[in-house]
């Protein structure tokens, strides 16, 4: 008989592995196998990622300290450039 994946609905930070990335740090807050996914990112001073997009699904960011810029682009077109963002911000990537 075939085990049944048990499905996780609670995550801790505390409690998964952090992948360390040239610009920084990623906390993954969720199973790779579901289509919505969560997790923390920790940016190096002055750091950043070059552009990309995650095809076919949307991105919230939320700014927990610090601040930067961000960009960000639709279907090929950037509708906004570089902005400003700071602890208390939401982003949205359609």
């Amino acid at each position: 008989m075939e085990k049944i994946k048990e499905k996780k609905y609670i995550w801790n930070a505390d409690d998964v592995e952090t992948w360390v990335i040239p610009f920084g740090k990623v906390i993954v807050l969720s199973d790779s196998e579901d289509p919505m996914s969560a997790g923390i990112v920790t940016l190096n001073p002055g750091a950043g990622h070059e552009r990309h997009n995650h095809k076919g699904a949307g991105e919230i960011l939320f700014v927990i300290e610090g601040e930067g810029e961000q960009t960000v682009e639709i279907d090929g077109k950037i509708v906004i450039n570089k902005q400003k963002v700071k602890k208390g911000d939401l982003i949205q990537m359609p």
